[in-house]
């Protein structure tokens, strides 16, 4: 059974970097993304497989598939989010 991830945070770096790297490594797998705005966040989610897109922190945690969480939102926020 493949680890689920979810990403916090729809910019430039877990597009990029993230996201990808995520896909490609074994024994992983993306599953939800969560972001401020809905229609980036399922933006986001469509374009890199995800299977759910969340707007709120409490809903992604509450998705069963989510293993894991990678925060990758603005600096400042890392520490209210988590």
């Amino acid at each position: 059974m493949a680890l689920g991830w979810g990403i916090v945070g729809v910019g430039s770096s877990p597009d990029l970097k993230v996201a990808p790297a995520m896909r490609i490594a074994k024994g992983s797998e993306l599953v939800a993304v969560g972001g401020r705005d809905q229609g980036r966040t399922e933006t986001f989610a469509e374009a890199n497989g995800d299977k759910a897109a969340y707007t709120t922190i409490g809903d992604l945690l509450r998705d069963s598939r989510v293993d894991a969480v990678f925060v990758a939102s603005p600096n400042s926020l890392h520490a209210p989010q988590t």
